[in-house]
């Protein structure tokens, strides 16, 4: 039995291993440069599956390859193009090719995985791994379909207000070809297809701070729960009315918390538990961070390396910093006022403390793993 990687998987382009996880039998390691397995289980070998690199070959999703040279303990990416020639041996399996590059001649050893400079004489490891293409890089030569008829009907996204994590939308549930929860659950996610305005907005604040090179984002699902967005509104409205244009404006963040499996569903189905904190540093509440590397910090990870996070709307409202002993923000001095919520940082915020559950609404879910976690495969 045989099992393929890097083209379905993705680790660490300078890993020259990853760990998995067969689900009815021990775990194992495979190396990456000579695909050697290392253990003995269901699994004998690996192998490379990839499409040709020869643009006319394949005009549509030729692979993409980059190579990585090892310069002491330092894997250096190599910024130049590859030849046709150089490409064409190493998909072919040819254990040996020589190439000349700036007046200097080369060999390489694709079973070593050497590259030897004749002129000079020395020599480099080097790796080549396919080029990881995001979603977004590869929705030009992708047909998205629908998994279920409803989808063939949804209009452009970026045309609905709310839509968008970034407006600032009160009013209805915006994504209102989303079915209205049925039966005892009351709440409804459905997922955000790369093709929609809201995904890209989202996948690209979600990598703002978390590299592609150490999460894999799954996918994005958007969470339908009338009541709970019903009292957000009426929060929202009721917060509204005593403020200025521009304060307005600084009301509502976007903003992201992460979750562990055991408490996904209760805060889908009835709110985020403000009485709930891993944390007190700057308050007894539930806690949103501007990046989502912040938030990150705190995910628990699930079976097989599942994560989930947040990309919450939250009423932040009028701030102040935040202290640990605090289990509701304190009054403002000018009055008998209290601020809405709690940071790290009044002049440039990066942590949010909410006291009142209805100040935040679960609006995305985000499904991720690390690329550092074992992989779990089905036999």
């Amino acid at each position: 039995m045989g099992i393929c990687t890097e083209s379905a998987l993705r680790t660490p382009v300078t890993d020259e291993q990853f760990f998995f996880f067969p689900r009815k039998a021990l775990s194992g390691k495979v190396n990456l440069s000579t695909l050697k397995i290392g253990h003995h289980g269901p699994f004998s070998n690996i192998r490379r599956l990839s499409n040709t690199s020869h643009p006319e070959q394949n005009s549509y999703f030729p692979t993409e390859w980059t190579v990585y040279w090892e310069d002491g303990s330092i894997w250096k990416k190599y910024e130049g193009p590859l030849s046709h020639d150089f490409l064409a041996a190493f998909e072919d399996y040819t254990q040996e090719h020589i190439f000349q590059l700036r007046g200097h001649l080369y060999t390489m050893d694709f079973k070593q995985s050497l590259i030897y400079n004749h002129n000079t004489g020395n020599s480099h490891t080097i790796q080549l791994r396919p080029t990881y293409r995001s979603p977004l890089q590869m929705l030009p030569q992708l047909w998205t379909i629908p998994s279920s008829p409803s989808e063939m009907h949804y209009p452009p996204t970026s045309n609905i207000l709310g839509e968008d994590p970034t407006d600032g939308y009160n009013g209805p549930y915006p994504a209102y070809w989303i079915k209205r929860p049925e039966g005892s659950v009351p709440f409804a996610q459905e997922e955000v297809l790369p093709s929609e305005a809201a995904y890209q907005t989202i996948y690209t604040l979600f990598h703002k701070s978390l590299s592609e090179d150490k999460v894999l984002l799954l996918s994005v699902h958007r969470i339908r729960n009338d009541f709970l967005w019903q009292k957000y509104c009426s929060q929202k409205d009721l917060m509204s009315q005593s403020l200025s244009a521009e304060e307005k404006l600084r009301l509502e963040k976007h903003l992201f918390h992460s979750t562990s499996a055991k408490r996904l569903e209760f805060t889908c189905q009835i709110k985020f538990d403000t009485h709930l904190s891993g944390s007190h540093m700057y308050g007894r509440g539930c806690y949103f961070s501007v990046n989502a590397d912040q938030a990150d910090r705190y995910s628990q990870a699930g079976k097989g390396g599942l994560r989930h996070m947040f990309l919450a709307k939250v009423l932040v409202g009028k701030c102040t910093r935040g202290k640990k002993h605090y289990w509701q923000p304190p009054q403002i001095e000018s009055g008998r006022e209290c601020f809405d919520s709690c940071v790290d940082n009044v002049a440039s915020p990066n942590i949010y403390v909410i006291f009142n559950s209805y100040h935040c609404y679960p609006y995305f879910l985000i499904s991720y793993k690390l690329l550092s976690d074992p992989v779990v495969l089905d036999d």
